[in-house]
């Protein structure tokens, strides 16, 4: 089986290695940084099976890229792994031809799962937005429009960082250590992020991102 694994971050596609290699037998595994070394890279690769691709990268332009991807390459399946993600990303990933939608988050085992599944012709839907589709009755035109506004869809790569260590609870020094920046730029982020959000505090900026569907 051949797969191409795409993200911007080496141990990320070192740590899904050992839980592909274990879905089958005879694996062959190519890595690519970019979005446009991954199509330049799928365009060498005789009988590409499957694509597992990380929505944050360079030269990646959002979720309409993997309608892009599926165009050049329509036999081959794209999983879309993602730390962060709303809703209307998902939603907008399977309009696009996703055959999966899986967070970076779930364990080893819940990732294979999750891969079988695909493999096998499935679907992959995070459970909180399944729930969310089985009482939309499905994924639809109207659905996708009717989240056109949602703020989080326009926060950058960074500021769901910060937004998803405000939900664990972290104080802005702590989120600065963590992603190894400044705190005074932290708070730059903050300041952003209630702003989109129209929030005062981190309290209610955290209750209106739920609310939004914020999810990671």
């Amino acid at each position: 089986m051949e797969i191409l694994v795409v993200d911007d971050h080496s141990l990320v596609r070192d740590a899904l290695k050992p839980i592909l290699n274990d879905l089958v037998d005879d694996v062959h595994i190519t890595e690519s940084a970019t979005f446009g070394g991954a199509i330049e890279t799928a365009s060498r690769i005789k009988g590409l099976d499957l694509v597992v691709l990380d929505l944050q990268l360079p030269g990646m332009s959002g979720v309409s890229d993997v309608g892009v991807f599926r165009s050049r390459f329509p036999e081959t399946l794209v999983v879309i792994l993602s730390g962060y993600y709303v809703r209307q990303d998902v939603l907008k990933a399977f309009q696009h031809g996703a055959a999966g939608f899986i967070p970076k988050s779930l364990s080893t085992e819940s990732l294979k799962t999750a891969f079988r599944m695909v493999l096998s012709g499935e679907r992959y839907i995070p459970s909180d937005i399944l729930v969310a589709l089985n009482n939309d009755g499905g994924i639809d035109k109207s659905d996708i429009e009717s989240d056109n506004d949602n703020p989080l869809l326009h926060l950058t790569y960074r500021q769901r960082e910060v937004l998803d260590l405000l939900t664990e609870g972290m104080s802005n020094k702590s989120i600065a250590n963590k992603l190894g920046i400044q705190e005074v730029t932290v708070k730059l982020h903050m300041k952003n992020i209630f702003k989109m959000l129209h929030a005062e505090n981190r309290t209610q900026a955290l209750r209106i991102a739920l609310k939004l569907g914020w999810a990671a």
